[in-house]
């Protein structure tokens, strides 16, 4: 194949004060089977070395290095694919995250230069792990539709998505009114241009525990906000939204609630035959199948949401009732323009 007609793959990775992790990650870019790829390393002002790397491997002609102050996370990763080549597609590595194996990004390129069309951009998942390198997780992987994105059924995240420069420029790249979702909405915006291309190999690991991941309840009022504007249609859609961020993610928290389920599954398995089933009906409705993709069907999608509401309302009576007693009645005071009576 002509060089011209290669993929070239720039990776943008940002990083502040994160040394060890930046080391990390070009040590698993520098290990690909493939060589066309661009390392655009933008640094936020780090005072604890990861700027002098920086401008080591700044020499390299595959790499560019910029360090100044920015103004977050995505105002960062918009310095970086703004500097990509033209043509390219860009790939967010950030400091700490490293490709899942030395062949992710030339499974990737086969699978965009086998595509029967012109690619904007193309998704695969990702794996989560713990600090400690233990008890890796890869995320399930759906059909790229709207309401599996924005209510997290098997959603795509930056960490397993690619994008072309010039499709991310047509987007308008990262919406900064939002500082935590603002790479889920990019996605969505995408899922409306243009139709990707799927794989089921996970693209990059990373580490729970990151951004997003310590700011996660305002990380899922930010996703209300886009399913707002994306997706709801009827009152019973605000209604859904309204008492699952409120009771759900508020009570008992979504991290304390994935732990929960775990235990539970955990203790089930001492008896076989029960666990067994519920393990198996679990990987029936919720789990990857053989072609590596989940049909969008709507009684998922309702059977997600009454789990959720389900877990939420058993363990949160304590907070059910502080909050109809203070939302509610707050909502018909205003309604009413009933005032409280003034303290003697």
């Amino acid at each position: 194949m002509d060089s011209e007609l290669e993929t070239i793959f720039s990776v943008v990775t940002v990083v502040r004060n994160d040394l060890s992790g930046l080391l990390k990650t070009r040590a698993s870019l520098v290990d690909q089977s493939i060589c066309d790829w661009r390392h655009i390393i933008i640094d936020g002002s780090s005072t604890d070395g990861s700027e002098l790397f920086g401008e080591h491997v700044n020499s390299d002609p595959k790499t560019f290095f910029l360090s100044e102050e920015d103004d977050g996370i995505y105002h960062a990763m918009e310095k970086g694919w703004k500097s990509a080549e033209a043509g390219s597609f860009v790939v967010f590595l950030n400091a700490g995250d490293v490709f899942t194996s030395p062949d992710s990004l030339r499974i990737a390129k086969d699978r965009i230069e086998s595509s029967p069309k012109i690619l904007n951009w193309a998704c695969s998942t990702h794996e989560e792990i713990m600090p400690d390198g233990s008890n890796w997780v890869c995320k399930l992987v759906s059909e790229p539709t709207l309401a599996n994105q924005l209510y997290a059924y098997g959603y795509r995240s930056h960490q397993g998505v690619l994008m072309k420069k010039e499709f991310l420029n047509s987007l308008g790249g990262f919406d900064r009114t939002f500082k935590i979702a603002a790479d889920w909405d990019l996605i969505v915006r995408a899922m409306q241009s243009d139709t990707p291309a799927v794989w089921r190999e996970p693209l990059i690991r990373f580490e729970v525990g990151g951004f997003s991941s310590q700011r996660i309840l305002q990380a899922h009022l930010e996703l209300r906000i886009l399913r707002k504007k994306y997706l709801w249609n009827r009152r019973s859609d605000r209604f859904f939204d309204d008492v699952y961020c409120a009771i759900f993610l508020n009570a008992i928290g979504y991290e304390n609630y994935l732990t929960k389920v775990a235990r539970a599954l955990k203790r089930l398995k001492f008896w076989p035959n029960f666990g067994s089933l519920l393990s198996s009906l679990s990987s029936k409705f919720f789990g990857m199948r053989e072609s590596g993709e989940i049909e969008s069907t709507w009684w998922r999608i309702k059977l997600r949401r009454i789990i959720n509401l389900g877990i939420g309302l058993i363990n949160s009576p304590k907070f059910l009732r502080s909050f109809l007693t203070h939302h509610f009645i707050g909502i018909l005071r205003s309604r009413l323009s009933i005032k409280p009576l003034a303290k003697p």
